[in-house]
């Protein structure tokens, strides 16, 4: 197709960079030469560029099998944790429940369909939040510990 729009251009008309050639024959071979040309720098740069992708895909991919290990790891230490755990979203959507969680208020993941949890009482709520925010009394070592109510399922 393309050695035939080469001849198209030399029957009907070349272009400027070809008029100085004498004949039809230096006209096509002209042509030829920069079709060639042209055409080896598009293979070229697809192939480098294909090659780009490549090289990012498998990237992309090692980075997912990381993440996906380092996540089943996380989820067998929430799900072997003695103490219960309850894991929101930025959205306050509960994302995951572990079983002593689900022991010790009821809550199963199904029950609260990515919702937020109200188990916390009106009067608690405030020592939580301070006691989380506060940051001059942390000790980054320290685990903190506080006695709290909590409301169960039932």
């Amino acid at each position: 197709m393309s050695l035939v729009s080469i001849g198209v251009y030399i029957a009907v008309g070349s272009p400027e960079w070809a008029l100085f050639a004498e004949n039809t024959l230096q006209k096509w071979m002209i042509m030829t030469a920069n079709f060639m040309l042209l055409n080896i720098l598009v293979t070229l740069l697809v192939a480098t560029m294909l090659n780009s992708l490549k090289t990012a895909l498998t990237r992309e991919q090692k980075t997912a099998v990381t993440l996906w290990v380092k996540r089943e790891e996380l989820m067998a230490i929430f799900k072997a944790s003695p103490d219960p755990v309850l894991a929101y979203d930025n959205l306050n959507h509960v994302r995951y429940i572990n079983d002593a969680f689900t022991t010790t208020f009821g809550w199963t993941l199904n029950d609260v369909n990515n919702n937020k949890i109200s188990f916390i009482p009106e009067g608690q709520l405030k020592i939580s939040c301070d006691l989380f925010s506060n940051d001059s009394n942390k000790d980054e070592d320290a685990a903190i510990r506080f006695e709290t109510s909590r409301y169960t399922k039932d």
